[in-house]
């Protein structure tokens, strides 16, 4: 196996990725930080700081990319961006549903430890609920499925524009360019 990477192009990358990122934060930071951004559109709740983040400094990786392929003359072979359904179906599948039914886990777990927090008839919900004569207008057990399945169909699509950002950079033009340092030196490399 060729265990020669591509210095050049790596460096190119990180210097980018990280610069693109490092600048988004020092914008955020010079208009206010996180707490005291401006707003885009007055009343609207959506701060310079959160437009910032969400589509610079996460999309730097991904910005990167495009940017080291067309400063380099890469060519746009091998950008990772076609799916294998047929061959990986049922890893889509685990992808996709097992954050919840871990996070139902955890919590079952964690009320199985402590007890003494489980609030079957959910009181504080019940209390953000606007009510009628006094009683939630709507059953909070049917509030919580609702939530949750609309937590399991819909949270990975919106999360998943957001975190394609960095997973585009780092797992599309990163990580195949390290891997013939082999899939253990790779791994150890990007989680530094």
């Amino acid at each position: 196996m060729d265990k020669t990477i591509d210095i050049k192009r790596i460096g190119i990358f990180l210097a980018l990725a990280f610069g693109i990122a490092w600048i988004a934060a020092l914008a955020i930071y010079l208009t206010g930080g996180l707490r005291d951004s401006p707003q885009i559109i007055p009343g609207s709740g959506i701060t310079l700081a959160f437009i910032l983040l969400a589509v610079v400094y996460m999309g730097a990786p991904t910005i990167a990319h495009i940017l080291t392929r067309l400063i380099t003359r890469e060519g746009w072979r091998n950008t990772t961006l076609r799916p294998n359904f047929r061959r990986g179906w049922h890893y889509w599948v685990l992808a996709w549903v097992s954050p919840a039914i871990l996070t139902i886990l955890g919590a079952a777990f964690f009320f199985a430890l402590m007890p003494q927090y489980f609030d079957p008839e959910l009181s504080r919900l019940k209390e953000m609920l606007p009510t009628i004569e006094g009683q939630p207008m709507m059953n909070p057990w049917l509030l919580v499925a609702v939530q949750t399945l609309l937590g399991i169909l819909i949270a990975p699509l919106v999360n998943g524009l957001f975190t394609f950002g960095e997973e585009f950079g780092w797992r599309g033009y990163l990580q195949p360019h390290l891997m013939p340092l082999g899939g253990r030196k790779t791994m150890l490399i990007m989680g530094i």
